[in-house]
């Protein structure tokens, strides 16, 4: 079986988009994230440079798992729930790896995000590095005919 990036993000979407705990799914650049007229917790995703390296493709997937903090709200609480999706998000993932010929690479790292002096969003930001076998021979080659 030949993944494709577009698999790869209908799984991490379709997560996004049926989760309990997220209202909002983007995925799209970084650079187009602006913190107001969103609906919270948000889920926000962007690959990054793909990686070929000795019959494998790793496919790095940064992902931001936010919420609002509003004047009382506990830090604790939010970093602790937004965490718990998070932990959801990549047991999901990795139980997908048998239906999809991947595996995600050990100890993924997400740094806390808090922005208390702009726009209060907190959760937390890191790389899901997707790896998978490329087996592909000269016979699946999608030649013109």
């Amino acid at each position: 079986m030949i993944n494709t990036l577009q698999q790869v993000k209908k799984k991490i979407q379709y997560f996004g988009e049926n989760h309990q705990n997220i209202n909002q799914f983007e995925s799209d650049e970084f650079s187009k994230f602006a913190a107001t007229n969103n609906k919270y917790p948000l889920m926000w995703t962007t690959p990054k440079n793909v990686i070929f390296n000795e019959g494998q493709l790793t496919i790095p997937y940064t992902i931001m798992l936010v919420d609002i903090r509003y004047d009382e709200s506990d830090l604790t609480q939010l970093l602790s729930d937004t965490l718990s999706t998070l932990t959801e998000l990549l047991t999901y993932l990795s139980s997908e790896s048998d239906n999809f010929n991947w595996f995600i690479k050990q100890n993924p790292r997400f740094v806390p995000v808090i922005d208390n002096l702009s726009d209060n969003v907190v959760g937390w930001q890191g790389d899901v590095n997707i790896i998978m076998a490329v087996n592909i021979d000269e016979d699946h080659i999608q030649w013109r005919t």
